[in-house]
């Protein structure tokens, strides 16, 4: 186990590009190295 990495994901609302009228949720996941 590498306890030097770890790993976070959070949900956000997707931001409606132009001329997008859809919304969608992103997921977004982020890797650290301590």
């Amino acid at each position: 186990m590498d306890s030097a990495k770890s790993t976070y994901c959070y949900k956000q609302p997707g931001a409606a590009l132009e001329g997008e009228t859809q919304r969608q949720s992103t997921i977004l996941c982020k890797t650290y190295f301590m």
